[in-house]
């Protein structure tokens, strides 16, 4: 965990706000309804936090590769 904490504090201003843009846009995508159960609602962060943390290392990783 804190490797992604260190690769998300390297990213630019741009870029962090790109990935939080993506990041709203994917859980309004998500969240429809107002009876979501609370195992769906953790199921939805838990894809969405590796969703945004492949991003993250992706073009990291790539970069040092």
């Amino acid at each position: 965990m804190k490797v992604s904490k260190d690769e998300y504090y390297s990213l630019t201003k741009e870029e962090k706000a790109n990935l939080i843009e993506e990041y709203m846009e994917y859980k309004d995508m998500k969240a429809t309804g107002q009876h979501i159960s609370t195992k769906s609602k953790i199921n939805d962060v838990t894809h969405t936090l590796k969703a945004v943390k492949n991003e993250v290392q992706f073009p990291l990783g790539h970069v040092a590769g």
